[in-house]
């Protein structure tokens, strides 16, 4: 989820960080679209954040549920920006073998999600590929930006 932090008011993003360093975001879980937590304050609280076409967050506190953007929602954010990047178990000959089973359309496919998901890899990949290919990556860059 990118430019997260313009949703919020400063004085939310620093009490929200302050509760991320404290250690009050417990149960971080994520997959690609979507983002659950714990955060201790008063009480414990449920904070999901879900985004495809349009982000949707929520939380159960009382500044949540009037509509507004809370701590508690900006904490599970900063915890998962600021989370361990998890290392493959498998080795480089495992992955070239899966990748080399699977459908020339699925691995497009696949990397079409990850550069949309992370586009810091797409410089990266329009480094790797062919002089001819490079309109294909413009193509994808306009994508992904859209």
């Amino acid at each position: 989820m990118n430019n997260w932090l313009e949703y919020f008011p400063e004085n939310v993003l620093e009490r929200g960080y302050s509760y991320h360093l404290h250690g009050f975001v417990r149960h971080l879980n994520y997959t690609s679209k979507y983002l659950s937590a714990t955060v201790s304050g008063t009480e414990d609280y449920k904070v999901v954040i879900t985004w495809d076409e349009k982000t949707n967050m929520t939380c159960d506190c009382l500044y949540a549920i009037e509509g507004k953007k809370c701590k508690h929602m900006a904490a599970v954010l900063f915890a998962y920006e600021e989370r361990p990047i998890k290392k493959s178990n498998y080795s480089l000959s495992e992955l070239s073998s899966l990748v080399s089973s699977a459908s020339s359309s699925l691995v497009r496919e696949l990397l079409t999600e990850i550069l949309i998901e992370h586009p810091q890899f797409i410089e990266r990949f329009k480094v790797k590929m062919p002089f001819h290919a490079i309109n294909y990556s413009d193509k994808l860059t306009t994508i992904i930006h859209k």
